[in-house]
């Protein structure tokens, strides 16, 4: 339809800005490294940097603080949790300490498949809890976790198609929820730029 009308694919979609933002991801083995990472982002000029941390709860919490030390109020923090491996109580704990230190989400804090647990947690925090990562390719399961509550906002994939992530991120919308695209997409990160 975009070469039929001459058009690129996100003005089709109804194009709504003119630049895609985008966040780094930082790395290190210490919390030395990953401070170092975080804070070499923001000198290229990222305005946000997300990490993975693999640690347990109360040494992700110290790190937490050092990277916001570090990279100051004004850089957006995200923490991908995945690795952590928390509990309840220890996404709990994580969750409030991230409310204190302004970061904007909490990612996969507990496994997608745990509705219950995910709907008691996003219930509990005033951060967004983002997921359903392992689950974004079935958007049937994403809309239900969106709207029983087992997440705030959605990930998801072109993977799915566009269309399948049209109708997600029209349901992220109408749940004043916000739809965050994972990895490159389609075509080397061409269609998720489209689609952001």
């Amino acid at each position: 339809a975009g070469k039929a009308a001459g058009l690129p694919v996100y003005a089709l979609m109804g194009r709504a800005r003119t630049a895609c933002p985008a966040y780094y991801n930082s790395g290190g083995r210490t919390k030395e490294a990953v401070v170092e990472d975080s804070v070499k982002a923001v000198e290229m000029g990222f305005t946000a940097v997300k990490d993975h941390l693999t640690n347990g709860a109360d040494e992700n919490i110290e790190w937490f603080a050092a990277i916001r030390d570090a990279v100051g109020p004004q850089v957006t923090l995200l923490h991908d949790a995945v690795l952590s491996h928390y509990n309840y109580d220890e996404a709990l704990r994580v969750g409030r300490a991230l409310e204190d230190l302004r970061f904007l989400w909490l990612e996969e804090p507990l496994p997608d498949r745990d509705q219950q647990g995910l709907q008691r947690l996003c219930a509990a925090l005033d951060i967004p809890v983002l997921a359903p990562e392992t689950l974004m390719n079935d958007v049937d399961l994403s809309a239900q976790w969106l709207i029983s509550g087992a997440t705030d906002w959605l990930r998801g994939n072109a993977r799915v198609g566009v269309t399948g992530l049209l109708k997600l991120a029209h349901l992220a919308q109408m749940h004043n929820a916000r739809i965050e695209l994972n990895g490159p997409g389609g075509l080397f990160g061409l269609v998720h730029a489209h689609m952001v």
